[in-house]
């Protein structure tokens, strides 16, 4: 049984591309979304979702709240339960790519009509798109596996909504440097990956690791090993990891590290280091020669979480067909999760 996911992985640098033109347009559904999430008497702003889709957002409520606009960033499933009142004081931005999965239909069922809703999706006549008051598509095409485009494209999607909640208009132009770093590193990516040392394609434990809007990437990585290859794998805070976690780090385990450019790389590059003296296979994507391991560039701007997935997850699609996997197919879950 062949598997689309190859495809779909090296597909995202046009795909990418395209989507950016079309949220360049003005007087759209960014316009709209950023209209209604700045009204005045708003004092809540939750971006909300599942998996990929909740870790897509993660870059964009960092940019937001380092502007000190009142952002949140909770899961579906702990605002369904534990959100408490929403009401017309609380602006939702609910990403999800089908529009169908279980905690978004639920929180819909419970939702006044009071409260805005901002949906960001890949499914524009989905359940979640026919509530919201705004519809963001993210164009990420069909996608019939786990989540590589559909994560990208919504990280795209929430990126040109902050910008437009922040007043900033020129999209494209503000993305192109990183879009153009997605074709080199999709180029590169395939080799790199096949050139990595066995311990990568192994049964040990990986553990992914990165701060600031690379935090995203290590979620969203973590999670295709997981899917895609059925490796147990986490997602840490670089900083968090050293509160504890560290103290399983030896040649049993290895460390994916997803350096951010900026105030933070320097201590993850310290940190592969340490892990180097400590016996632990490491892998970094970052803008930093680490001086241990293995490493694939990343340059040193903004928006590095566009490009450092990638080779995440063609380590995942590698992982997989080395171990006789179909890769990209799910075992017990489907597309769509429809039980909580």
């Amino acid at each position: 049984m062949q598997s689309a996911l190859r495809e779909d992985i090296l597909a995202q640098p046009a795909m990418l591309d395209a989507a950016a033109q079309r949220h360049a347009a003005a007087g759209g559904p960014l316009d709209a979304a950023a209209a209604i999430l700045g009204r005045p008497g708003i004092t809540r702003i939750v971006f909300s979702g599942m998996g990929s889709s909740h870790a897509a957002a993660y870059p964009a409520v960092l940019r937001l709240f380092a502007a000190g606009l009142p952002v949140h960033w909770v899961e579906l499933a702990e605002l369904l339960h534990f959100g408490g009142t929403l009401d017309a004081a609380t602006a939702l931005v609910v990403i999800s790519q089908s529009g169908e999965t279980i905690e978004a239909r639920r929180v819909l069922e419970r939702l006044a009509p009071s409260v805005p809703l901002v949906a960001v999706t890949n499914a524009a006549a989905s359940t979640l798109a026919r509530r919201a008051a705004v519809v963001i598509d993210t164009f990420a095409g069909a996608e019939l596996g786990v989540a590589t485009r559909t994560y990208t494209a919504a990280l795209l999607a929430l990126h040109a909504l902050a910008a437009r909640m922040l007043g900033e208009s020129q999209v494209a132009a503000v993305v192109a440097p990183a879009l153009a770093q997605v074709h080199a590193v999709a180029a590169a990516a395939p080799a790199f990956v096949a050139g990595l040392d066995e311990a990568w394609f192994d049964e040990a434990p990986i553990i992914v690791v990165g701060r600031g809007p690379a935090l995203a990437t290590a979620h969203s990585g973590a999670l295709v090993l997981k899917e895609t290859a059925r490796r147990a794998s986490e997602a840490q805070s670089s900083a968090q990891f050293r509160h504890g976690p560290l103290e399983i780090a030896d040649a049993r385990v290895r460390v994916l590290v997803c350096m951010q450019p900026g105030p933070t790389a320097a201590f993850d590059r310290a940190l592969v280091a340490e892990l180097a003296g400590y016996g632990v296979p490491t892998l970094t994507i970052g803008p930093l020669a680490p001086g241990h391991g293995a490493w694939l560039p990343i340059a040193d701007a903004p928006f590095a979480e566009f490009a450092a997935i990638l080779p995440i997850q063609l380590l995942a699609y590698a992982a997989a067909e080395r171990r006789g996997l179909v890769p990209g197919t799910f075992r017990y879950i489907g597309k769509v999760t429809s039980t909580e």
